[in-house]
């Protein structure tokens, strides 16, 4: 699924960066200085009503990432974001009754989130299914931080309780390393490569059916 491809400029809801603040000034960063670089009015910062440009909000993680020198601040930041600050897509992610109808109704709302973006659920092969995402936009070379906090929060959203759902996600552990792709236990790559394929997780279990 495909959403918002001939947007000349693309945007995201401010509320996918809810909670940056706080979590730059743990790690001893400056947001201000961080939101300047980036281009974005740190007011608008986890505003639910707002957007921000999409190459603005890649950017805000990517320069929260340098100021802090903390290379997997996009990971952490998203693995601890809450799903109902996500809003309208959050909400129905974890008030789905089953993880199947929860990734369904996640992807389905998705380009009402974010525009340009590829987001989509393939079968995998052997009883699994894999969650893709991707930011149609060349031009942003950038993404790794955007990359890992967008499966930070995936990976909330479905390890939040589901009725009759017996299963635990994979947890993640990050790379120390600031120069090679970081991997995962759940099987995702990442690399900076212009234009790079889907990040992508699978799973397996009965309360997908």
């Amino acid at each position: 699924m495909q959403h918002g491809e001939d947007n000349a400029h693309p945007g995201i809801l401010a509320s996918a960066a809810t909670g940056i603040a706080d979590h730059v000034a743990r790690l001893g960063g400056d947001i201000d200085r961080i939101c300047g670089e980036a281009g974005v009015d740190p007011a608008s910062v986890g505003q639910p009503t707002l957007s921000l440009e999409l190459s603005a909000f890649c950017s805000l993680f990517e320069e929260a990432a340098r100021n802090t020198r903390n290379p997997n601040f996009g990971l952490w930041f998203g693995n601890s974001f809450k799903p109902r600050d996500l809003g309208l897509i959050g909400y129905t992610a974890v008030s789905s009754p089953t993880l199947g109808a929860a990734l369904e109704n996640f992807v389905g709302l998705f380009g009402l989130h974010q525009q340009s973006t590829h987001m989509a659920i393939a079968e995998a092969g052997s009883g699994r299914i894999r969650l893709e995402y991707q930011i149609r936009m060349p031009d942003i070379l950038a993404r790794r931080q955007d990359a890992e906090l967008s499966l930070g929060m995936f990976l909330n959203s479905i390890q939040s309780p589901k009725p009759g759902a017996n299963m635990k996600a994979p947890s993640m552990r990050p790379s120390t390393s600031r120069n090679r792709p970081m991997r995962s236990s759940s099987g995702v790559s990442f690399s900076s490569a212009r234009c790079p394929p889907p990040i992508s997780s699978c799973c397996r279990s009965p309360a997908c059916a």
